[in-house]
């Protein structure tokens, strides 16, 4: 699907397109050898700045030397990394900066690297709003939260690689004629690859741009986050240029195209000769989508479109034919989103041998004025069926054209294919009738202010501005109204409305009526006429209509005696009168002021009254839901402190617990210390009493060979005594 193109108004002058790739495309990708990479640490903001290598200027504009980065957090000071001034490279000055040496990124195999689009677009005589330039930024966060700046453009009227647009555009009331332009890395496109990467474990990943880019990986989460101000003060120290930024505009974009099913379809109807457009969405008309859309809280969508018609022509004596501008066309859709919108071109050229219809869809949201833009081409060779003037049959010189007289018309009808008895036509009366006026006068009312031409001190442009507002108009019956000339150029607003009979009123459709005059009448019975005054602030088909008395003519008008004018329509045939009242001459338009000022002023009181008895009521049920959340967060509270209360002896008792089961430890290695060492004296004793018991067998056998021989020693000794002699 194609890519879109998303529109941001950072200031007045300057208008943001993001312009996200076509992920089913292999466009807007280039190698790390065709744009090699530059990475800077800022220790100043502890950030990361990425940018292509110096000589990838032509390739993505995303180089050093456009560049600017922060110096100091404190002074919100910034530096310029301008290459072209000759003296030192900041980043070789700066020690906080990483220096040129240090610079290049280096990969261990080729890789690719996909790109988003940035332009921005300047206004016709863009001069900076007054500014000394401006400071743009596109940042990520990466996995350790720390800001990845990958576009840091410091621009100033000294750049000039600006680019004419040869196809300028209006937005927003605003006419862009030039722009610059630079390739991004795609945040969506890092993301996956980091993504799919860590999910496959790839052993390539440490040499992967996403991981390389951006300091070890990016946030998944990450958005795409956008910062732009305006330099208010630049000074140069140790030949250093500097400059600062305060009031940052700040927000996000997604990271990949959301409306990547949207389109723009041009085509040649298959019932009639005419040209169908419409916006589409997955192939179908927009209808559902943008419903859903405007579904979402936030949301406001509308569609504007803008047609442009070429032509293929031929010049005189020409060897080349080119493509020629002839026609154009913008409007804007706000309802019927299920019709597709019809249109009729018209070649002017006859000579042209085909012609091209150029067809840019624009979904614009109202609420936060952001745009989505779309765009389609069709060629068509065709160009003979819509040319100025329509094919005609050539009848020849002098066609003969005979006339019929008494002629009978068939006035019997057929139904379900049987012929009737009766007659569809009972008579011919009545079936031609010649209108003299096609409007009923009675049935028009009509709301009159003084208008004015001021100046729009925001956008420069002229605007009409009236007495009151269309919520406090006095709506007058046929022939009530009263106007008051003054001196000067005099600008009256006039709205019409048209009774519908049921005591309601509705605006009158104005367009298609002819020309509109009002008129005046002088005593020399001459007619004083002006055309209605063309202003884009006047919506015709709601029954606004603007007239403007030059000073000559108010002063003139004033000194008639007929204090009539009137409001007719000439559509070529008949002037019908819409509309009469009469008028204050100079000198008496202060009353006719102050009646319809107190009449507004009523009208307001009543509004305002009425308003404020609907805010007394919301405002009192504000006060009892407040009163109603207090008493629930009071109690709430008191249910938390409870709870941490609660959760305070609770630990208590678990520290006790802990140092219980910490003595229980110590008491335990103490009484298995115990048991060691008995078991070791059980041991001991265990092998000294067996050294005892062996002692003791020793001994019993020495006992039982004492004992065996102590009888023999008995009678020894008795027979020794018994053979001694006696003293």
């Amino acid at each position: 699907m194609a890519a879109s193109s998303t529109y941001f108004q950072l200031s007045s002058s300057i208008l943001l397109e993001y312009r996200y790739r076509d992920q089913g495309s292999v466009d807007n990708q280039y190698t790390t050898i065709q744009a090699p990479w530059y990475l800077m640490e800022n220790e100043h903001d502890d950030s990361i700045s990425i940018f292509n290598s110096d000589p990838s200027t032509n390739v993505t504009g995303n180089v050093r030397t456009r560049m600017g980065v922060q110096t100091d957090t404190t002074l919100a000071q910034y530096g310029y990394l301008d290459l072209s001034s000759g003296i030192t490279p900041l980043n070789d000055y700066d020690p906080k900066l990483t220096n040129s040496v240090d610079l290049p990124v280096g990969f261990t195999a080729t890789q690719v690297v996909s790109y988003d689009t940035v332009r921005l677009h300047f206004t016709q005589g863009f001069n900076f709003e007054n500014n000394l330039g401006f400071l743009f930024k596109l940042s990520l966060n990466n996995v350790d939260g720390k800001k990845v700046n990958y576009l840091n453009v410091a621009y100033n009227p000294s750049n000039t690689y600006f680019d004419i647009n040869s196809n300028p555009f209006l937005f927003g009331g605003r006419y862009y004629a030039s722009y610059i332009e630079f390739q991004v890395p795609a945040l969506y496109n890092l993301q996956e690859e980091y993504r799919n990467g860590v999910a496959t474990s790839d052993p390539n990943l440490p040499d992967f741009p996403s991981v390389k880019l951006t300091g070890g990986g990016p946030d998944l989460r990450s958005k795409i986050m956008v910062d732009f101000s305006f330099i208010s003060t630049e000074k140069k120290i140790n030949s250093q240029d500097y400059f600062n930024c305060y009031d940052f505009v700040s927000f996000d974009l997604p990271t990949l195209d959301g409306f990547a099913g949207l389109s723009a379809v041009v085509q040649s109807a298959s019932d009639g000769d005419y040209i169908e457009l419409y916006a589409a969405y997955d192939g179908n008309i927009i209808d559902n989508f943008i419903t859903s859309l405007n579904n979402t809280p936030g949301n406001d969508y509308i569609i504007l479109h803008d047609l442009t018609l070429l032509e293929y022509i031929w010049p005189a004596g020409g060897s080349t034919a080119s493509w020629i501008k002839t026609g154009g066309l913008e409007f804007v859709q706000d309802s019927n989103y299920e019709d597709p919108i019809l249109y009729r071109p018209i070649v002017q050229n006859s000579s042209a041998v085909a012609y091209r219809l150029d067809y840019t869809v624009r979904l614009y949201n109202r609420s936060d004025s952001s745009s989505i833009w779309k765009s389609a081409s069709a060629q068509f060779s065709d160009g003979y069926k819509y040319g100025k003037n329509l094919r005609r049959i050539n009848l020849g010189t002098n066609p003969i054209q005979p006339k019929v007289y008494n002629k009978i018309y068939d006035k019997k009808f057929t139904v379900n294919g049987q012929l009737s008895t009766g007659e569809a036509v009972a008579t011919g009366e009545g079936y031609a009738r010649f209108v003299t006026s096609f409007l009923n006068t009675n049935n028009i009312v009509l709301s009159s202010q003084n208008a004015f031409l001021q100046r729009n001190p925001n956008t420069g442009n002229v605007e009409i501005t009236t007495v009151g507002n269309s919520q406090s108009e006095v709506i007058y019956a046929q022939g009530l109204s009263k106007i008051a000339l003054s001196s000067t150029d005099n600008f009256f607003k006039f709205v019409i409305y048209k009774s519908t009979g049921d005591n309601s009123i509705n605006f009158m459709d104005l367009t298609g009526l002819g020309k509109l005059y009002i008129n005046f009448f002088s005593d020399s019975s001459e007619t004083k006429r002006y055309l209605k005054f063309d202003s884009p602030q006047i919506a015709e088909a709601n029954g606004e209509v603007l007239f403007k008395i030059p000073e000559k003519d108010a002063k003139m008008i004033s000194n008639f005696t007929n204090k009539q004018y009137t409001i007719t329509s000439d559509n070529g045939e008949a002037v019908s009168e819409l509309y009469t009242g009469t008028f204050y001459p100079t000198g008496q338009r202060v009353d006719s002021f102050l009646d319809l000022k107190i009449a507004n002023l009523e009208e307001q009181i009543k509004e305002l009254t009425q308003l404020n008895s609907s805010l007394n009521t919301l405002y009192n049920d504000e006060v009892s839901k407040t009163t109603e959340l207090k008493d629930a967060n009071k109690l709430q509270n008191s249910k938390i402190q409870d709870l941490q209360r609660e959760l305070a002896l609770q630990i208590q008792e678990n520290n006790a617990l802990i140092e219980d089961d910490e003595i229980d430890e110590k008491e335990k290695a103490k009484l298995l210390e115990d048991i060691e060492r008995l078991q070791r004296v059980q041991s001991e004793t265990a092998a000294q009493l067996s050294s005892a018991q062996n002692e003791v067998t020793i001994l019993e056998g020495q006992l039982q060979t004492v004992n065996s021989s102590v009888p023999n020693l008995v009678n020894l000794l008795q027979a020794t005594i018994n053979n001694t002699p006696q003293s």
